[in-house]
């Protein structure tokens, strides 16, 4: 039996960057599995400006303007478009914005589809679990219907202490959200 994972990456990636940066996770993600692993990277929607070396980034939304909730939106839109196209998933792994992406959709799909966004109108079943690094609950009133209910789904929380980003803090209101917190794990980079 084979498992699908959808890997999500950060705020100013896009999906180039990040399969670089992840080569040492993907490495125990195949390690970890004995079943086979399809791994799908997807880039997200919204230019985020450019690299030092002119490579252009993304974001599932923009941090600095959630005066425009539709960018949200347009995210989950998109996003229920991959799920159909390219799903369905065993697990989501996300990395900081790409993190609190994956647990607002797990979230999301373990409600009925009728008490879901619009903009979230997707068939996929529940995933099994999600795996979030650095990832966050967002604080824009806006978002706060995202985290209504705790996120039944097994999150494994991955916590960058010295992350000069997203602060910790961030990462353990979104830890709160979660009933079934599998590990929670801090660690500062070398």
């Amino acid at each position: 039996m084979s498992r699908t994972l959808l890997l999500l990456h950060g705020y100013q990636q896009n999906v180039e960057i990040f399969k670089t940066e992840i080569t040492p996770v993907e490495k125990v993600i195949y390690e970890t599995f004995t079943t086979q692993i399809r791994i799908v990277y997807i880039e997200a929607p919204f230019h985020a400006g450019e690299t030092m070396s002119g490579i252009a980034t993304r974001s599932w939304w923009d941090p600095n303007a959630f005066e425009n909730v539709d960018r949200i939106h347009d995210t989950l839109r998109h996003m229920s478009r991959i799920l159909e196209q390219y799903g369905p998933f065993d697990g989501i792994v996300g990395f900081s914005q790409g993190g609190a992406l994956a647990a607002i959709m797990a979230g999301l799909l373990e409600r009925p589809a009728k008490n879901r966004p619009i903009s979230f109108n997707t068939a996929h079943p529940r995933v099994k679990f999600v795996v979030s690094y650095s990832g966050y609950r967002e604080h824009y009133n806006a978002l706060q219907n995202f985290y209504e209910h705790k996120i039944q789904t097994p999150v494994l929380h991955f916590i960058n202490t010295d992350d000069p980003i997203v602060s910790e803090d961030r990462c353990i209101r979104l830890t709160e959200r979660s009933a079934l917190k599998r590990f929670l794990s801090e660690f500062a980079e070398a």
